[in-house]
């Protein structure tokens, strides 16, 4: 949360025991796995779960160096895996099963199309293969994100998603909700409800905007 020290660790609830894990991660690469960071967003996408943006610290500026906070657009992806079973598997209590998902962390690098911008307290969903992320702050306490974009994680491509009007209004946090991808008699669809926006901008708190694509 705001004013506390962004960690870098992964939990992982077992939902039929209800009881917590800490999911162990390495890297594919010389890279390191994610900094430490808060207010990012991560999304499952088949056996890959996506990490995006955030507050946190950026290895590649010095900053760094001086403890100070950044406000992050890069994206990491998450390879989840779990080993074979063992003949004794059976022997291990719930919660020990449930530490043996593990996963591999790396980076995208050579994504095409325009990235969005540096962003924390945004929100992300997926429709299909396609991740989404829409609203955020950019680092200015007076300013937040309304754009929504989209990464195609099959090939690799960033683009924006226009919309006819109502535009959606700047806001963080907003719940964001995306119709199955199997859907083939209504279509697919992206529902943004409420959100932290300015008291400037006049707009109920409760309103919401659907996207038809």
């Amino acid at each position: 949360g705001l004013g506390t020290a962004p960690v870098a660790e992964l939990h992982i609830l077992h939902t039929k025991t209800l009881e917590w894990s800490v999911v162990s991660c390495i890297s594919s690469s010389m890279l390191p796995i994610p900094s430490a960071r808060s207010a990012h967003t991560l999304t499952r996408i088949g056996s890959k779960v996506w990490m995006f943006g955030g507050l946190g610290y950026d290895e590649t500026d010095r900053a760094v160096r001086k403890g100070k906070l950044k406000v992050l657009n890069d994206i990491h992806c998450l390879q989840l895996h779990s080993p074979s079973p063992s003949p004794s598997s059976h022997e291990l209590s719930s919660k020990e099963r449930a530490g043996e998902l593990g996963g591999v962390w790396s980076q995208p690098l050579h994504l095409s199309g325009r990235k969005p911008a540096r962003r924390s307290a945004h929100s992300a969903c997926a429709i299909g293969s396609h991740l989404l992320i829409c609203g955020g702050a950019n680092g200015n306490m007076y300013f937040s994100c309304s754009d929504i974009h989209i990464l195609h994680t099959t090939s690799g491509r960033w683009s924006s998603l226009s919309t006819s009007t109502p535009s959606l209004s700047p806001r963080l946090r907003p719940a964001m909700a995306s119709s199955a991808s199997l859907s083939r008699v209504q279509g697919d669809w992206l529902m943004v409800f409420g959100g932290g926006i300015l008291e400037s901008s006049g707009l109920p708190p409760h309103e919401v905007y659907k996207s038809d694509g």
